[in-house]
């Protein structure tokens, strides 16, 4: 029986990547605007956009796993406070009191194998958590053309960072 040990994908990006690197903010993870779809928050101005099959930057890098299920996510460890959004003088688009959590888990991406996000020390990270017996092979990750992969030398431990041309 071979269980695959966690992969960590580490994003960084334009002012991502300047806020994780001065001051290790919380990220936080709050429903999206499509059900099914969270976004992963570090501080007021950075965003990304995190599905059952892949995550989305700036609206154009994105990291997606190829022939992955799409299902909702679970939010996990409900964070205390809240952000509201009043954008415009449309009611129906304001967002008042959208709660935090602290991870969101994707239930079989593939067949027996679930994706939980999070962050850690200001970075959003991965794991592939892997029933017994479910096929490892099927997992296959793509980035799109307009970012730049680094494999660092923690590449062992999973270390795999993408980097946008921002």
């Amino acid at each position: 029986m071979y269980v695959a040990k966690p992969i960590r994908l580490t994003f960084l990006a334009g002012l991502f990547s300047l806020i994780a690197c001065t001051a290790p903010l919380p990220i936080v993870f709050e429903p999206g605007l499509k059900a099914g779809e969270f976004l992963a928050r570090v501080g007021a101005s950075s965003a990304v956009v995190v599905r059952s099959t892949g995550i989305q930057f700036d609206g154009e890098v994105e990291w997606r796993m190829l022939g992955a299920r799409v299902s909702p996510g679970q939010p996990l460890r409900r964070l205390p406070g809240v952000s509201s959004y009043f954008q415009g003088s449309d009611r129906t688009k304001w967002r008042p009191a959208v709660p935090h959590y602290e991870r969101v888990m994707f239930h079989d991406v593939y067949p027996g194998i679930d994706v939980v996000y999070y962050g850690a020390d200001g970075k959003l990270e991965y794991d592939f958590v892997v029933a017994p017996y479910a096929d490892v092979s099927r997992v296959q990750l793509t980035v799109s053309p307009r970012a730049r992969v680094q494999l660092t030398a923690a590449l062992n431990a999973g270390g795999i960072h993408i980097v946008t041309n921002k």
